[in-house]
């Protein structure tokens, strides 16, 4: 509402409080009885709780123990079974090799018969392995194996493919005799040297593994793994021993264990692509003659699923997790099983909880009963004790009640409670006070008004018109002038967001309200003092234009609470700016006499152009009326030279994109055969729909083109000056360039060139979904070392330390920066964790073995240095921030560790694939 004293009762002044007032200490009031039983019911709630909570907690530790203990027994047990397995094929494969390059073996390329015997006793001695083969540089292959080796009995298959079976590859079944039997299969066209166990043997040229593949044929069907060997002979590669192992012996061994009741236990590559499972799901499916492999992460099995759900990115390192898996909380661990000779699997354990809390959970029952007894005794004993204390007090707050409500009355004093008594006392003191009280507020109440009073009057006879607005747009006051300037009878108490609207005020030369947020008294209201002079009242049969200031007016704890504004008739101003105006135009006139052509030339949102405007040196300068031009613009191109016609106009339509202003000269034959050469110089505006206007002006530059082709030969010749010099300068920009991005101690890349540098990569390996790795180095106690060496020394120490690092890093793309200090850091584009640990440990050895003395150090008699390692695929809306900070974790790690190491912060997965 619009404050206005005179319209306030002073009658409202001997008003009395409100019931109460002098008794509320606070929005929340607690019962006295409620606050004398907290204090001996909450410790008991809270032993109970703890002793729950405690109860709770060791059972959630017993059950983890055991969880673990059970998974880490498991997984080893697993992890011996992978390992024999995988350690006989390699040795058997080695053994056909070495045989074969000894001369123990002798492989005729035309007929490899004689083999046969040789094959059928390796496979006989690991009857577990499917395939014991080997392939030539011919492209022939023999081998022998068993059809199915978890069978009881199972049957011996020799299989071969030389120029005896004229490129086939047959596979037969041998007879008690050990000779070839039944044929199988046979297969046209075999090539061993197309084969993916050969080219892998060829391709490594050293024993390995090949990769994970579903043999579809004999001796055993199913998921299968090659252990190959190349063989040499006269120092070539004469061909490959392979061992084919089927990997459905491991998921046999795996539905063996009973470790569980429900728990299970499955084996799957870094990718996600099953091995191997003790509940006997698929690992493999094939359609349409296609053969495709079940991925963990999309299993239908809804424990696999979900379990590789929870581990994703994961996968690198040994890791035991708790998690939600199919309904139910799961135990889950993950331990990574490697090869040296190239196989890499994960093996992943998954217990159920309930499996655990039984007898658990029946000892929670029992406690939770005995705490809850407790607990309820406990409250009704401090409900009888509070109930006690309480009577007499609640018997004199109803007295003091009274007093507050204005009853003078001598509240009686209780003899028996020392405590209460002294209260009593103390009210009745009170009450004597609290007249006294009122009698000086009536008095201080009656001189405020009076106060407020003479402000109102000096505020109603300003000329100007004053407004007072909150910060919620409630006006808390406005003079009888900002009435009449506003043509307001009544003040509107609108929101901030529609005040232009409830007071009707408009930009200036416009039909739009004013802008909210632009309106002085909410710039105001932000802290901020506004000027404006762009303000129009509307009123039904005029527009008053006003100029308006507001400040903000703040409390103690400068919050602005309300802001002032004045504003005031600017009608007299407005009409001598329009005065000016016309003033300007008639001074515009006078530019006809100008000693050139000035003119308007217009070019139309739909391309037609015309001149609207030509001064009348037109017929000097060109030879022909500037009405003449208004009204066909083709009569002055009609002038110009082809060719300068021709440039003109290839430049204005560049022009008309930029808005820049333009300069061209060019030359003109006047219709009296005169030719002339013209300098135009034209600047552009854009109005509202489009248009685009050119103002310039036309001179005749006939004379200055005459004297240009004497002043020619100079200026090349001071061109040729400037060209030599700016090549100087530019070269010494460059080694500027270079002097700023080099730390000046070590002459290695400073921290600008490490922060452009890191940067620019992040973006590039963001976009090629690529691995970026940092090194961050720290030398050792070096403090330690400066204060025993000195300064001098120390910074030797650090350009020996950068020299050794410089000579370490040997990819152009590597960076290497001082980073601050004796801190040094390295960045590697497209460099995986592997790939940087190789790295950081080659920097630490190399500063080891260099034996720089540092006898200060606690660690070492020489200088070492401790290194944080930190990898991430960079996306596009990540932050580098984050890989330095990651990396320095990382070498804080180094640090609390010992020092003289590499520690790796596993802030993303190594292996993960780069998001797609």
């Amino acid at each position: 509402m619009l404050y206005n004293p005179r319209k306030t009762d002073a009658a409202a002044l001997d008003s009395s409080p409100p019931r109460d007032a002098f008794v509320r200490s606070g929005a929340f009031r607690w019962p006295l009885q409620l606050l004398l039983m907290v204090p001996i019911a909450l410790p008991v709630l809270g032993a109970v709780g703890v002793i729950g909570f405690l109860a709770w907690r060791s059972g959630q530790m017993a059950i983890q123990d055991l969880a673990d203990q059970l998974m880490v027994q498991v997984s080893e047990r697993t992890q011996q079974r992978l390992f024999d397995y995988t350690s006989r094929p390699p040795k058997v494969a080695a053994q056909v090799a070495q045989d074969i390059e000894a001369g123990r073996v002798k492989l005729e390329p035309r007929n490899l018969k004689s083999l046969d015997a040789y094959f059928l006793s390796k496979s006989r001695a690991v009857p577990e392995l499917s395939f014991v083969y080997a392939g030539t540089s011919q492209g022939y292959l023999i081998g022998a194996g068993f059809l199915d080796v978890a069978a009881a009995a199972p049957r011996q298959l020799l299989a071969v493919a030389d120029a005896s079976t004229q490129g086939r590859y047959l596979a037969y079944a041998v007879n008690p005799t050990g000779q070839r039997g039944e044929l199988l299969r046979q297969t046209p066209n075999y090539d061993a040297r197309r084969r993916p166990w050969y080219q892998a043997g060829i391709a490594s040229l050293k024993p390995t593994w090949t990769d994970t593949y579903v043999s579809m044929g004999q001796p055993n069907a199913g998921l299968t793994v090659t252990a190959v060997h190349p063989f040499t002979q006269g120092n070539q590669v004469a061909g490959v021993a392979a061992v084919d192992f089927s990997l459905r012996d491991i998921s046999r061994y795996l539905q063996t264990l009973r470790f569980s009741r429900s728990g299970q236990v499955f084996i799957l590559e870094p990718d996600g692509k099953l091995v191997a499972t003790s509940a006997g799901q698929a690992v493999y499916q094939i359609q349409a003659a296609q053969v495709q492999r079940f991925n963990a992460y999309e299993h239908d099995d809804a424990v696999i699923r979900e379990t590789m759900a929870q581990l994703r990115g994961k996968l690198a390192m040994v890791q035991s997790l708790k998690a939600n898996i199919a309904g139910e909380s799961r135990f889950v661990r993950v331990t990574p099983w490697r090869q040296q000779d190239g196989l890499n699997w994960r093996i992943v354990v998954v217990v159920p909880e309930r499996e655990f809390t039984h007898q658990i959970e029946a000892n929670n029952r029992t406690a939770l009963l005995m705490s809850s007894l407790a607990l309820f005794v406990a409250a009704g004993l401090s409900y009888l004790m509070a109930r006690r204390v309480t009577a007499p007090i609640l018997q004199l707050s109803q007295a003091t009640k009274e007093v507050a409500q204005g009853y003078r009355r001598q509240i009686s004093t209780p003899q028996w409670t020392p405590e209460l008594e002294e209260i009593t006392d103390s009210v009745n003191h009170m009450a004597a006070r609290l007249q006294r009280s009122m009698t000086n507020l009536r008095s201080l109440n009656q001189e405020l008004f009076s106060s407020k009073q003479r402000l109102y009057q000096m505020m109603e006879a300003l000329p100007v018109g004053v407004v007072v607005i909150d910060p919620d747009g409630k006006c808390l006051y406005l003079n009888r002038t900002g009435q009449l300037l506003l043509g307001l009878k009544q003040i509107p108490q609108v929101p901030l967001e529609r005040l232009a609207r409830a007071y009707r005020l408009y930009q200036a030369e416009t039909m739009q309200p004013y802008p909210w947020e632009s309106l002085p008294v909410v710039q105001a209201l932000k802290g901020q003092a506004v000027y404006v002079d762009d303000l129009v009242v509307r009123l039904p049969n005029t527009a008053i234009p006003l100029e308006a200031r507001a400040i903000p007016v703040a409390d103690a704890t400068g919050k602005v609470i309300y802001a002032i504004q004045t504003f005031q008739n600017v009608s007299a101003r407005k009409r001598a700016e329009v005065a000016r105006a016309q003033s300007e135009h008639r001074i515009q006139k006078l530019t006809d006499n100008v000693p050139g052509v000035i003119f308007r030339y217009v070019i139309e949102p739909t391309g037609h152009d015309h001149y609207a405007y030509v001064s009348p040196h037109a017929r000097e300068i060109f030879g022909v009326d500037s009405e003449a031009v208004q009204r066909d613009p083709q009569m002055f191109w009609s002038l110009v030279f082809p060719e300068d016609e021709v440039a003109i106009r290839r430049l204005l339509p560049e022009k008309n994109k930029t808005m820049a202003p333009w300069s061209v000269e060019y030359r003109i034959r006047t219709p009296q055969g005169q030719v002339r050469w013209l300098q135009t110089q034209a600047s552009p505006e854009q109005t509202a729909d489009g248009t685009t206007i050119w103002d310039g002006l036309t001179l005749d530059v006939t004379e200055r083109k005459h004297a240009e082709t004497v002043l020619y030969d100079y200026r090349q010749h001071l061109e040729q000056q400037v060209q030599e010099r700016t090549i100087a300068l530019q070269q010494a920009n460059q080694e500027l360039e270079r002097l700023a991005t080099l730390d000046g101690l070590t002459q290695i890349a400073n921290r600008r060139r490490f922060d452009l540098y890191l940067e620019q990569e992040w973006q590039r390996l963001a976009r090629d979904q690529q691995p970026l790795s940092l090194i961050l180095c720290d030398v050792d106690y070096f403090k330690c070392y400066n204060d025993c060496y000195g300064h001098q020394q120390g910074d030797h120490c650090l350009q020996q330390v950068a020299q050794i690092m410089r000579d370490s890093i040997k990819r152009p793309a590597d960076l290497l920066a001082r980073y601050g200090g004796e801190e040094f850091a390295v960045i590697l584009p497209q460099t995986n964790r592997w790939g940087a640990a190789q790295v950081a440990e080659l920097l630490r050895s190399t500063i080891a073995q260099q034996q720089l003395t540092h006898q200060a150090s606690p660690i070492s008699a020489y200088v070492s240095m401790s290194v944080g390692v930190a990898t991430v695929f960079p996306t596009l809306d990540g932050d580098v921030t984050a890989l330095i900070m990651a990396a320095d974790q990382a070498l804080y790690q180094a640090k609390q560790q010992g020092r003289d190491r590499v520690c790796f912060m596993p802030t993303d997965e190594p292996f993960a694939q780069p998001p797609s």
